[in-house]
């Protein structure tokens, strides 16, 4: 037994070393992985000091404007404000399946008052409830989606594409080009839903790029 013991605690010990070294390897992928990207100019992901950066905006908090260097970093920055939207229209969407105010009417109707004024009101009332409502929990849906791919997106793009295979994704987001070319796609449906959730009193988020050299986030 206490031979067993011993080679135990040895194989342990092996495993935590091994740990140990795959978590400094993986950082020093990472490390040479970002240099890559800051000096190589030919690289897809390199940004150059005369590409336009970005800015992101927000009619759902008091927040400031942000602004960002590169499509990904933009991508990343917008993950907080797409929650906020996405919460808004959950909020609205419950607020709505549960607005008791409409049911009074119905519920001191006598059967004499089918026909009534107040009672068709109370209808129409609930039916319009009903259907902001789903169209809230549609909305709430589509921009869950957006929120969860532009994260995933900016996120691969931190890492080099034989660590995006180990990541459960699509194959072409182990193009470095193809990336880009979602991300771009991303940005183009956020701006788009952005009227409607607006629309639908959850404000929106807005994602434009900015080429202009005396712009304060030029500098970035």
């Amino acid at each position: 037994m206490p031979k067993t013991m011993d080679k135990l605690a040895q194989a342990e010990l092996s495993m935590k070393q091994l740990r140990e070294q795959r978590a400094d390897l993986n950082a020093h992928v990472l490390y040479l992985w970002d240099k890559l990207i800051r000096t190589d100019t030919e690289h897809p992901l390199h940004v150059k000091e005369s590409d336009p950066h970005w800015h992101i905006s927000t009619s759902v908090t008091d927040r400031p404007d942000s602004s960002a260097k590169s499509v990904l970093d933009v991508l990343y920055a917008a993950d907080l404000e797409l929650h906020f939207v996405w919460q808004e229209l959950e909020d609205r969407a419950v607020a709505l399946e549960n607005e008791r105010d409409l049911m009074p009417a119905l519920d001191d109707a006598s059967t004499g008052d089918l026909d009534g004024p107040a009672l068709r009101t109370a209808l129409d009332r609930v039916r319009l409830s009903v259907s902001d409502a789903a169209r809230a929990r549609e909305l709430a849906n589509k921009v869950s989606q957006l929120w969860s791919e532009a994260k995933m997106i900016s996120d691969l793009g931190r890492v080099p594409a034989s660590m995006r295979s180990n990541i459960r994704v699509s194959e072409q987001f182990c193009d470095d080009r193809r990336l880009l070319d979602r991300a771009h796609e991303i940005i183009v449906a956020i701006n788009r839903i952005g009227k409607q959730t607006e629309d639908a009193g959850a404000g929106a988020v807005g994602i434009r790029n900015c080429a202009m050299t005396d712009c304060e986030a030029s500098g970035l």
